[in-house]
């Protein structure tokens, strides 16, 4: 199995590959993605926004529990213009993403906020 660092690929595939590997382990790297039914994050640290951002550019269902929130790293900024510096504000900038983001609390301590999102035609109304 291949995987990419930083990103719990769907079809029940779980990863620690890095993509400055050869050319092949890359090419694998691709296909499992292109594969995977769903991009999952467990606590993805910096991988977070590369997660929400490639699964929504191709349409695949993503889920993430945020972690820690790298405010030197990522400039990220919530609508009122506020920098995302703590976990709480992660959270916000993460459900302004998109309307159709959803929130849910998983049954563990800790942070154990999970949001999600579903391309239409993965929705049940």
């Amino acid at each position: 199995m291949y995987y990419i660092k930083g990103f719990g690929i769907g079809n029940q595939l779980r990863c620690k590959l890095s993509l400055t590997k050869t050319l092949h382990h890359r090419k694998k790297g691709i296909e499992c993605y292109e594969s995977a039914s769903v991009v999952v994050g467990m606590h993805p640290d910096e991988a977070t926004d590369a997660i929400i951002d490639l699964a929504m550019q191709n349409n695949k269902p993503w889920m993430v529990c945020p972690c820690c929130v790298f405010p030197k790293t990522f400039k990220r900024t919530l609508p009122s213009g506020k920098a995302v510096r703590k976990y709480g504000e992660l959270c916000e900038y993460i459900k302004n993403m998109s309307d159709d983001v959803q929130e849910a609390t998983l049954d563990f301590e800790g942070r154990n906020k999970v949001f999600y999102w579903l391309p239409e035609n993965h929705r049940k109304d």
